[in-house]
């Protein structure tokens, strides 16, 4: 079992008004907690419109959205365990923004998000923790 894993994109990552994938990581159903920063570059052209996190349940599965936008706010939800005051949805040049997000079984987990226009330029770093 991965007690902690690192994960980090080799460089930022442009972002443009689809949505790019940043980064794919994969606790293979043994991490519990994926927490990340994300930043954003400080010649970014733009703000982020759109943050998303999706996960895969299995190796042949589809990807599907587990956290949205605003959702990344909501450190109710039982999934958001920490989003700093910065969040990564609206995410804008020169920033940073620090989230936990508890996955449990996933297979895989990727970060993606788009602008409304021009683009922007992203990088996130991170690590997958095991509790057990």
């Amino acid at each position: 079992m991965v007690r902690h894993r690192q994960f980090k994109t080799p460089d930022f990552v442009t972002v443009t008004t689809s949505y790019t994938t940043i980064i794919e990581v994969w606790p293979e159903g043994q991490a519990d907690v994926v927490n990340a920063e994300v930043e954003s570059a400080a010649a970014s052209a733009a703000a982020l419109s759109s943050f998303k996190m999706q996960l895969k349940d299995h190796k042949d599965g589809e990807w599907y959205d587990f956290l949205t936008d605003a959702e990344f706010e909501a450190v109710d939800k039982k999934a958001m365990l920490f989003c700093s005051p910065t969040d990564p949805d609206d995410l804008a040049a020169g920033e940073k923004s620090h989230i936990q997000v508890l996955v449990r079984a996933a297979y895989g987990a990727r970060f993606q998000a788009k602008v409304a226009a021009s683009t922007a330029k992203i990088a996130i770093r991170g690590g997958l923790k095991a509790n057990a």
